[in-house]
C-alpha cells in the first residue's frame, strides 16, 4: 500500500485547499511547481472569505459614513506604507473580477491596508466618472485621504489598461525617494500659482494647487476629460494643500512607491 502524503505546508487541509487536490497530485507527485499560482489563489479565496466576515459599519461621523471593510492578509497590518510583497504578487494572481466579488455594498470598501474599492457594479474605472456621477467618486477619494492624509501620501487612480482589476478602486500609500522628487517639482511649479500647468510632468501630465482638500474628480474634470487618465493626488502639499495630477494614457504608480 503506498503511504499517505503530507499535504504541503502552503495549502492547509479545507475545503478550499482539498478542491484543487486532483490537481496538485498527478502521477503520484505534488507537482507545486506547475500549479504555484492556483495555491496561491485559493490561499487568496480562503482570506477573502474570512475576511469578508471581519467587515464593520463605520460610524455616522466617518465621511460618509459606509461600510469599511477593512481587509487584511495574514501577516499584513492594515496601515498605509510598507506594503507587503506577497500581496501585491497575489494580488495580480487574483481573478480580475475579484474586488467586484469582494464589495458590493453599493457605496465602498476600505481593503487591504492600502485600497479604497467602489461598491457598485457600474463603477469600473476612471473612464465612468462624470459630471452626474462625480460626488460618489469624490466621497471615495475623502475615504482614500482619511486613510493616509500626510505630507507623505499619495493617492492614486490608474487608467484603463493599467490596472488589473475589473472594479474601480484607489490606492493610498506613501511614496517614495522617487515620488519626494516629483511632489518638490510639483510644488516648484504650482505653489504659487493659478490654474493648470504643464510641461516636464510625467506622461503629458497637468498639475494644480488646491487649498485644502478638494473634491478631486470634480477638480480633475477641470483640466478637461479624465477618461484615459492616471489621477495621482499629493496631499499635504504647499503647506496644508493639495496638489492634483493628471497624467495622459499611463500609470506612475509603481515610478513613485515601493510595491
Amino acid at each position: 500500500m503506498r503511504p499517505q502524503r503530507a499535504t504541503p505546508r502552503c495549502c492547509p487541509r479545507s475545503s478550499a485547499a482539498d478542491s484543487v487536490q486532483p490537481v496538485l497530485r498527478r502521477a503520484g507527485r505534488v507537482q507545486l511547481t506547475s500549479v504555484s499560482w492556483k495555491v496561491r489563489q485559493v490561499k487568496w479565496n480562503s482570506w477573502r472569505r474570512s475576511a469578508r466576515r471581519r467587515c464593520r459599519t463605520l460610524p455616522s461621523s466617518d465621511t460618509a459614513g459606509v461600510n469599511n471593510c477593512s481587509e487584511e492578509l495574514p501577516g499584513m497590518g492594515t496601515r498605509a506604507s510598507g506594503i507587503s510583497k506577497t500581496a501585491a504578487i497575489d494580488m495580480q494572481l487574483a481573478d480580475p473580477d475579484y474586488l467586484s466579488s469582494a464589495c458590493n455594498n453599493g457605496r465602498y470598501c476600505v481593503m487591504n491596508g492600502y485600497m479604497v474599492v467602489a461598491g457598485r457594479s457600474d463603477a469600473q474605472g476612471i473612464e465612468d466618472i462624470n459630471g452626474h456621477n462625480g460626488n460618489y467618486y469624490n466621497s471615495m477619494m475623502y475615504a482614500a485621504h482619511s486613510q493616509c492624509g500626510g505630507s507623505g501620501c499619495v493617492l492614486i487612480v490608474n487608467p484603463s489598461g493599467y490596472r488589473t482589476q475589473n472594479r474601480f478602486h484607489i490606492h493610498y500609500r506613501d511614496f517614495d525617494s522617487r515620488g519626494a522628487s516629483l511632489k518638490h517639482r510639483l510644488q516648484s511649479a504650482v505653489c504659487e500659482e493659478g490654474g493648470w500647468h504643464s510641461g516636464g510632468f510625467p506622461c503629458g501630465g497637468k498639475a494644480k494647487y488646491f487649498d485644502g482638500f478638494p473634491a478631486v474628480f470634480s477638480a480633475a474634470m477641470g483640466s478637461g476629460s479624465i477618461s484615459g487618465s492616471s489621477v495621482t493626488v499629493w496631499p499635504g502639499s504647499c503647506g496644508s494643500g493639495t496638489i492634483i495630477l493628471v497624467s495622459y494614457g499611463c500609470s506612475i504608480e509603481h515610478s513613485i512607491s515601493a510595491r
